[in-house]
């Protein structure tokens, strides 16, 4: 049978040895299925004498085997489905949260297996689902940036080193593993080309300076477009020159007819 809604919730606040009468109404008893045996009516209003003679704590999920996580996993799931079904909702998002804590560790420690075993893609995969219910989970940022460093990909890897470091700043493991990519990026000057380019992207509003010296900088590294670009020019004085040269005619023109005229 079950452990009823109420009664689990109200032990907590029980010393050893003590007696309580405990009332509840329907949603936090049997709900509206009720139960056959023993045999309590849809929707009953309960009233229960218990004395608390017996407590242990919690288990360490870090001292279970496997199986017995199992175990633990399927009873918190049933007992967070009894109390969706007394419509406790609440307390049934708080049972299975405590799965979601059980799946986030078991994660983490897939991560660490995929790492060993050099399955980087499968170990990033388990890194995003955990960040995906915990963003500021130390151990999967920590796990995350290891397998981007060791997918060769270093700015990443310290920016997700830093994150960790900002939730946990006295973490000596965090903190070398960061200035081993530092170390990283200055080794590999392809790296360290993008990560300057990173950091000229977030600057704000460059100025047209800047824009225009590049474009010359990147003239002089081509001079094919230097050629077109002077040969361009060339052209366009060209025009110009006969443009001019078309307009003086014509003012010559209009001002000879004008002299005709007044002959």
């Amino acid at each position: 049978m079950s452990v009823i809604p109420a009664l689990d919730w109200a032990v907590r606040f029980m010393g050893m040895g003590e007696k309580a009468v405990i009332k509840t109404d329907g949603r936090y008893a049997k709900g509206f299925r009720g139960n056959l045996y023993p045999e309590i009516p849809s929707k009953a209003d309960l009233s229960l004498e218990v004395q608390l003679l017996e407590a242990t704590d919690a288990p360490d999920l870090k001292l279970l085997s496997p199986t017995e996580k199992i175990a633990l996993a399927t009873c918190k799931k049933e007992q967070g489905n009894v109390l969706y079904r007394c419509r406790a909702y609440n307390y049934a998002i708080l049972k299975y949260s405590t799965l979601i804590e059980m799946k986030v560790k078991c994660l983490n420690n897939m991560a660490a297996s995929m790492l060993k075993l050099e399955h980087y893609a499968e170990a990033l995969t388990c890194c995003s689902a955990v960040l995906m219910y915990q963003p500021k989970n130390v151990k999967a940022l920590f796990h995350m940036g290891k397998v981007l460093a060791l997918q060769d990909k270093y700015s990443e890897a310290i920016q997700t080193l830093r994150k960790a470091l900002e939730l946990e700043p006295r973490n000596k493991t965090h903190e070398a593993a960061k200035q081993a990519m530092d170390e990283k990026m200055l080794e590999n000057p392809s790296s360290t080309q993008k990560h300057q380019a990173m950091d000229e992207k977030m600057l704000e509003n460059p100025s047209s300076s800047q824009k225009h010296q590049a474009m010359d900088e990147k003239m002089l590294e081509n001079p094919s477009s230097t050629h077109k670009h002077q040969a361009k020019s060339a052209w366009g004085l060209s025009w110009k020159w006969l443009l001019g040269a078309t307009a003086v005619a014509i003012g010559g023109i209009a001002l000879s007819v004008a002299i005709y005229a007044r002959k």
